[in-house]
């Protein structure tokens, strides 16, 4: 099967006769065609009808959502993590000039690695250029396997990345502790894991040689 967004061409042999009846067909659908769009051109046409049939098909689901008792204002803060849900939903409360943190690491998708990101604002972990690691194609870009390639910079800008990263994890710290919310958008149960020591990465980089790929079960998330 070819892969999403690829086309395949087939090429096939057909004999004289068969190749010389389907342009005739061709032909003829095309003058069709033509004599149609003169009758059309020629002939007052009313797509009233036609019009008021289409409108009478309800193309949309209408769901009706109960009000919550549960609200919030302009006062409370609240922080996002998760998919690129998460990262919408943020941004269209902060055009609304509502209080909102989000991403912290960037988008992700599995639970472990969003549980990972939470974990990190928590303890305010501090990342280091050993955190890094080179691409090895362009070999001039790092990145983390922590985080969202938005993150990521050229050799000349390691240090501001490094900084970029540390100050995300602070910013993201003290809000985590003044929101009264913290919304999570799951993506996926599947996950990308280092050959080398397992572990589960929320970024692969598209370094296919290096991860493998599984499916996260629910002890797994509980456990994480």
């Amino acid at each position: 099967m070819p892969r999403s967004g690829s086309i395949r061409l087939n090429f096939i042999h057909l004999p004289i006769t068969t190749s010389l009846y389907i342009i005739g067909m061709v032909l003829s659908l095309k003058n069709l065609r033509i004599q149609r769009h003169a009758y059309i051109s020629t002939h007052s046409y009313s797509y009233s009808s036609s019009s008021s049939r289409l409108n009478s098909f309800q193309l949309t689901t209408n769901v009706e959502f109960k009000e919550s008792s549960y609200k919030i204002n302009h006062n409370d803060h609240c922080m996002f993590v998760g998919s690129c849900f998460s990262e919408h939903m943020s941004n269209l409360l902060k055009k609304g000039k509502f209080p909102i943190t989000s991403n912290p690491h960037g988008i992700m998708f599995n639970p472990i690695s969003i549980s990972n990101s939470i974990e990190d604002v928590v303890k305010l972990r501090h990342y280091t250029k050993s955190d890094l690691f080179t691409d090895l194609v362009t070999k001039d870009i790092h990145h983390s396997w922590s985080h969202h390639s938005s993150f990521s910079r050229t050799n000349e800008e390691i240090d501001d990345m490094v900084s970029n990263i540390n100050s995300h994890i602070e910013v993201a710290h003290r809000s985590l502790v003044s929101s009264k919310i913290l919304f999570v958008t799951l993506g996926t149960a599947f996950v990308h894991q280092l050959i080398s020591n397992s572990k589960v990465v929320s970024n692969c980089h598209k370094r296919k040689y290096i991860y493998t790929s599984t499916t996260t079960s629910s002890s797994d998330i509980y456990g994480s």
